[in-house]
């Protein structure tokens, strides 16, 4: 393989490759290289000048100054060394935001390529500055810089203005390139530490649809260690998962670029293109797609460009590159420009050596990071041109299709979007589909350059991703009608009808119709609710004494009807508009029938139409809304009404800062042992009262007060209420707005006495919980005069013991945690990874120690993501949240109250890892030490890391027929016209990783010209201990007839023994393969088989198919005394995570026809029995002369002739027996000849047969 690599690599050289998505589009960079006499400075290496501390002498060397004929803006370039060992450079040029916000999130832009520069995105596409042919620079009119800070950074190191000293320093697949970029955020976030803290999105185009997720994924992965707050990506016509991107040939088709034929062959090639892919040849897939639309590797023209005569395939209405993009290189050749970005004469590359090294990557996925990203929560945005053809948008659309994150189903089922930049467009600028925080997006009349070719549509697009705000808000139109719920209308935020808005935390100004008239609101909604249930009420501040009115909250549901029917208002007023001393006037109520509902977003009411618009805000970090009024021509406005905001202050006073408990200064009674005791004790009250606009002027709270918060379940101090003790009271309170007495009830607080006092280190919190008493109203009745709390409503206070720790008493300690892990009770290296089935359990040992003074009431808190399972608990440690299944919800354990001075304790948590659900690919631990203790500025009180999860498994095919020879006769002898057969499939799990779903799939061949070879296969789930699902039978061929159960065998082996007949032999015939080929089409049974676990390896099932004997020979004829069936099957991890090739095999059933029929008798084997039968008549003749059969009965005086006679003969019988003993002899010996002869003849035949 890496033979074939090197090949490639030296024809690309050859060739001079241009890099797919760079051929044709990028401009030449030799007037960029052209050398300078004078001088142009040295390039500028900042990480010395980082790892040394001197951030504000990097940063002024860094700024550019003296561009040429660029505007006076703020920006920074120089080098970041990401590799020492290879002398590995990146450059980046930084633009902050043009409107001078320091919070501005930051947008990391990456060109494509590979090998692409950034700067190409910079001067053609969405920087600042833009260039006329007269290579004169000026701000961009649509740049995205003007709101959020632009990071450009040339990349991989190779490509523009970054480069490597070694060849060893090229990144070779996405893990090498997100390696490098990382370390260059990391040192450019330390150039600039004010930036660290602002938002961070990735976004790039066409190739970088790897580079954005890969080094996204490289930020999730490294956790809180990054410190860098990625919100989201954004990925412009990216490549990002080839297999499923590959559909050139119907989309080519379908805009008239390619006929039918073109289609077909574009689409068999892309079809070998996926195939390679699946069987991990990515670099035989890229030949591919070389020869179908690049060119480089075959010398010569592609396909695409023989059959368009186009080479331009990133907007299908050009046929070439358009001329702005020519004028950067240019002005980067400039002596001022070089001098003033601070590279010096360092070449600017065209990024062909980048692509020789990333060659092998270009065909593989990144698809399971970009599915991490969005289960992660992050934002993502994939968006398209719509007129390009490198990464069509229907290709794109596949990609996303494939995608299985959690909301995938969402997704699919949301309503696409038609969205316009501004509502008085003409122009539609796209279509959106948008689910939570995932938004894809086809701009119109753009091509792959999509910022170039739309500028304006792109730079609204970005705004609204970065800013969180819908697409839909916006829509001229939408496919389903539906209500606008409570949620849509939120608290805090502006409201206005025509007007224009004053945001407020809290107020806001309404501008009525559009007129000059202003009122002043209250707006608050439901508390802890992010969406609330009921209405957002405000009220009229300026009359408080007029009713107030509300806007509806649409619903479907009648509760919500009804409250609309009942609490909504509207103000009337004249056509020619309002006066100084206009007062509104409470008209009757709107009923929710008379609101007519349109299309979302457009309401009707009584001839008037209501716009609505909702614009996400940003407000104290929550995602808001704001809902707007546009009347137009009528006499009606319908305005929000709330409830008054009311402000209470509370506080607990103490008498004391600290207690000793060896002071018994106060004297109680104990109504238990009934006697008074000499206890420490300390003086509290506490104090409340209340502030607002147009509140009521007494307020009913019920207030609650706990004496020893942090052990209320074993309280340390009492007092005496209501003569009782208790550690907690509850009451009721009624407080007036202008009362100057807000203190109350001055009580005295107890400590148990110095024996039962269990802990003297964790102060003694009291705690203050209010709540207002609402009127009593009807239901679903608006309450005007029923205020709202607004901020918190529990304060505390606490008292601490006299420890000996320092002067305060507050003990400062010094606390360190440091964990390590062993996985099967052996210590674990952070490089390492856990190997899911191998290892079995997974042990954490936290340390605890205190090099300060003793720390009190601490606790260490271990938390794994997912949830796993513990072995044995630490007698210490207590699950925070118990379940039935033993789950770390978390553990709590105690170290130590107090944990004194020098010391440790050690922790050991065995965790069961043996059972990993298959969707876990890592292991996060969160560990983290609390102490009531002050601590110092050095302690290390938490520990994050994550241990990644690894799958290694493959699979083991087996398939064999049941019978080694399946026996069939003649037409004209056989009883039925099918032959059923059986074979056994087995797919065994290899390695100890546990599988979910195994594919399987079987090829038989079916069909011959719509003629069935087959019937329907029946399959018997059964023989394995993982279960087996085939869930698509082949529908196409015929059921097996009933007769197959009448116990007929068509084993016709018996009927070659015991006949004296043998079979005729012609070896002239010759054995037909039945495969899957151009003439015979397979059907495809597909089965699922899993899960597999560390025990369960094996899932085993049987297939019963039966051969149509008929219709094969009345396809192929009956010339043929055999037939061989040739089955494929393969079986294929479904798991993208679980790198394994798919096994596949092929069985054969081999069915042998036989004909029985009776031979003719050979001639000498008739001479023989004639002659034999011939001999066995004579001895039986002779043998019954000889007894006399045919002598008649003599008389006696005949008996002495008769002797005489005899006597006679004697001599005479003897020469008679000579006689016939020679001639059985001779018999004897032709019997034996005639025996060999029929023996030469057997063998002769038998010779014949085999």
């Amino acid at each position: 393989m890496k033979t074939i690599t090197s090949l490639v690599l030296i024809l690309l050289a050859i060739n001079g490759c241009t890099a797919i998505f760079r051929k044709n589009l990028f401009p030449s960079h030799s007037a960029a290289n052209v050398r300078q006499s004078r001088d142009v400075g040295d390039p500028l290496f900042l990480t010395p000048y980082i790892e040394s501390g001197k951030i504000a002498e990097a940063q002024k060397l860094s700024q550019i100054v003296g561009l040429s004929s660029a505007p006076n803006i703020t920006h920074y370039s120089g080098y970041l060394t990401v590799n020492k060992k290879y002398n590995s450079n990146t450059f980046f040029w930084y633009f902050p935001a043009l409107n001078k916000d320091k919070n501005a999130p930051i947008l990391l832009w990456l060109q494509g390529g590979p090998g692409g520069s950034s700067l190409f995105g910079l001067f053609s596409e969405n920087g600042p500055l833009v260039l006329n042919s007269d290579l004169k620079a000026s701000l961009r009119e649509y740049t995205w810089g003007q709101e959020f800070s632009l990071l450009y950074i040339d990349n991989p190191v190779g490509t523009g203005f970054s480069f490597t000293e070694n060849d060893e320093g090229y990144a070779r697949d996405e893990n090498d390139v997100a390696r490098d970029l990382y370390e260059a955020l990391q040192q450019f976030f330390t150039l600039f530490p004010n930036e660290r803290q602002n938002d961070f999105y990735i976004t790039g185009e066409s190739y970088a649809g790897k580079y954005v997720p890969a080094i996204a994924y490289k930020i999730h992965s490294e956790g809180n260690a990054s410190n860098i707050r990625l919100k989201g990506i954004a990925i412009g016509d990216g490549l990002c998962d080839p297999e499923t991107m590959f559909g050139y040939g119907d989309f080519l088709f379908q805009i008239g670029l390619l006929d039918e034929n073109q289609r077909d062959f574009f689409n068999s090639e892309t079809k070998k293109a996926v195939n390679y892919i699946e069987n991990q040849k990515y670099l035989d897939a890229f030949k591919v797609f070389d020869f179908l639309l690049n060119g480089d590797l075959i010398n010569s023209t592609s396909y695409f460009t023989n059959v368009t005569g186009l080479t331009f395939y990133y907007n299908f209405l050009l046929s070439r590159s358009p001329v702005e993009f020519s004028y950067y290189p240019k002005y980067l050749g400039l002596e001022e420009t070089r001098r003033a970005i601070h590279v010096g004469n360092v070449t600017y590359d065209e990024g062909n050596t980048v692509e020789m090294h990333l060659i092998n990557d270009v065909m593989q996925s990144v698809k399971p990071w970009v599915t991490a990203l969005l289960d992660a929560d992050y934002k993502v945005l994939i968006y398209s041109g719509q007129l390009d053809i490198i990464v069509a948008a229907p290709l794109t659309e596949n990609f996303v299709q494939s995608i299985k994150w959690r909301k995938a189903d969402q997704y699919k089922k949301a309503d696409r979007l038609v969205w316009k930049v501004s509502d008085k467009d003409t122009e539609v600028a796209g279509y959106v589909r948008e689910v939570d925080k995932f938004a894809q997006v086809v701009v119109r009349n753009g091509g792959h350059i999509l910022p170039f070719d739309q500028p304006r549509a792109t730079l609204d697009m970005i705004t609204r991703f970065v800013k969180s705000q819908s697409f839909k808000n916006r829509q001229i139109a939408a496919s389903n009608r539906r209500s606008i719920g409570p949620s849509e209308i939120v608290a805090r935020d502006g409201m206005f009808l025509g007007g224009t808005v004053v945001s407020h935390p809290n107020r806001a100004q309404v501008a009525v119709c559009g007129h000059k008239w202003w009122q002043e609101f209250y707006v608050q909604r439901p508390e802890h609710q992010r969406n609330p249930s009921g209405s957002c009420f405000v009220v009229d501040l300026d009359k408080p004494n007029e009713t107030p009115v509300a806007i509806f909250p649409l619903s479907e549901s009648s509760q919500i009807g009804l409250q609309i029917q009942q609490n909504t208002y509207y103000y009337s007023h004249s056509m020619s508009g309002f006066s100084a001393a206009f007062t509104p006037v409470c008209n009757q109520p709107i009923s929710g029938e008379s609101l007519l509902l349109g299309a979302p977003g457009f309401y009707q009411w009584r001839g008037t139409f209501l716009e609505t618009e909702a614009i996400p805000l940003g407000i104290n970090g929550l995602l808001k809304e704001r809902f707007v009024l546009n009347q137009r021509s009528t006499t009606s406005a319908v305005l929000l009404r709330t409830r008054p905001i009311v402000k209470i202050m509370a506080e607990i006073r103490l008498n004391a800062s600290h207690i000793n408990v060896n002071e018994q200064n106060c004297q109680y009674f104990d109504p238990i042992t009934r006697s008074r005791k000499l206890v420490p004790c300390v003086s509290a009250k506490y104090c409340i009262r209340y502030d607002g606009s147009y509140v009521p002027s007494s307020l009913n709270l019920n207030i609650s007060l706990v004496l020893d918060s942090r052990r209320a379940e074993n309280p340390r101090c009492l007092t005496i209420y209501k003569n009782q003790m208790r550690s907690q009271i509850n009451k009721i309170l009624t407080i007036g707005a202008y009362s100057t007495q807000n203190c109350f009830d001055e009580f005295v607080v107890y400590l148990n006495d110095k024996a039962s006092l269990d802990d003297i280190f964790t102060p003694i919190e009291m705690s203050l919980s209010y709540s207002l008493i609402q009127l009593r109203t009807k239901t679903n009745t608006f309450c005007a005069k029923c205020p709202i709390i607004k901020d918190n409503n529990v304060v505390t206070n606490e008292i601490h013991f006299q420890t000996g720790c320092g002067v305060d008493e507050k003990c400062v300690s010094k606390l360190k945690i440091s964990t390590k892990t062993l996985l099967n009770n052996k210590p674990y290296k952070r490089s390492d990874v856990i190997w899911e089935g191998h290892h079995r359990t997974l042990t954490l040992v936290t340390t605890v120690r205190n090099n300060g003074e003793p720390s009190y009431l601490t606790k260490l808190l271990i938390k794994s993501s997912p949830n796993l399972n513990l072995i044995r608990q630490d007698s210490r440690c207590r699950l925070l949240k118990l379940n039935t299944h033993n789950h770390t919800q978390g553990y709590e354990c105690d170290v130590g109250n107090p944990l004194e001075m020098n010391s440790h304790q050690e922790i050991e948590i065995p965790l069961d890892i043996s059972k990993l659900d298959l969707d876990i690919n890592e292991i996060e631990f969160n560990i983290e030490l609390k102490s009531a203790s002050q601590v110092t500025k050095d302690s290390q009180m938490n520990e994050t890391f994550v241990m990644n999860v690894i799958r290694n498994a493959s699979l083991i095919m087996i398939g064999n027929s049941l019978e080694s020879e399946i026996i069939y006769e003649s037409e004209s002898k056989r009883k039925r016209d099918f032959i059923p057969f059986s074979g056994s499939f087995q797919v065994t799990k290899q390695n100890s990783s546990s599988v979910g779903n195994v594919f399987i799939e079987i090829s038989f061949p079916s069909l011959f010209n719509k003629q069935p070879l087959l019937y329907r296969p029946i399959v018997e789930l059964s023989g394995g201990v993982v279960p087996v699902n085939c869930n698509r039978t082949i529908s196409e061929l015929p059921v097996l007839p009933l007769t197959i159960n009448a116990g007929k065998s068509t084993d016709n082996s018996d009927q070659r023994d015991g006949s004296n007949e043998e079979q005729t032999n012609d070896i002239n015939k010759r054995s037909l393969l039945l495969e899957c080929n151009s003439r015979i089409e397979c059907l495809k049974l597909e089965c699922f088989a899993g899960p597999f676990t560390s025990d369960q390896q094996t899932a085993k099932f049987y297939v019963q198919p039966a051969l149509n004997i008929k219709a094969i020979e009345a396809i192929f004829g009956k010339k043929y005394d055999s037939i061989k069936l040739r089955v494929q099957s393969k079986a294929v991890i479904l798991d993208t995570r679980i790198t394994s090739k798919a096994s596949q095999i092929s069985t054969d059933f081999v069915f042998k026809r036989i004909d029985l029929k009776a031979e003719p008798i050979k001639w000498w084997i008739l001479v023989v029995s004639i002659g034999v039968g011939l001999i066995i008549l004579a001895i039986i003749i002779i043998a019954l002369v000889k007894c006399g059969f045919f002598r008649r009965n003599q008389l006696p005086n005949e008996d002495k002739a008769d002797e005489l006679a005899n006597n006679g003969r004697t001599e005479d019988n003897e020469v008679e027996r000579n006689s016939l003993l020679e001639f059985d002899e001779q018999n004897q010996t032709q019997d034996e000849s005639a025996t060999d002869i029929q023996n030469i003849d057997n063998n002769h035949s038998n010779g014949l047969k085999s």
